[in-house]
């Protein structure tokens, strides 16, 4: 006669299976490639903007003190 005796899981034990297969660190990784992802991609388009962008064009001249009737 065999007898089968089952006991409870507690939260201990399946949180050290967890960390023992170091599936825990898996979405930490995905997330940290997507982000750096987003951040390589966002300098990217920040430097293309910024070379192929118009900006502001260059004046010449400057300050000039107003005489007579131009000083309102």
């Amino acid at each position: 006669m065999v007898r089968f005796h089952v006991a409870p899981r507690t939260h201990a034990t399946s949180v050290n299976r967890v960390l023992a297969e170091g599936i825990g660190t898996l979405p930490r990784v995905k997330a940290f490639r997507r982000g750096a992802l987003m951040i390589g991609l966002a300098v990217l388009v920040g430097l293309v903007l910024r070379v192929r962008g118009k900006g502001v064009p260059v004046t010449t001249g400057g300050w000039r003190e107003l005489e007579g009737p131009d000083f309102r």
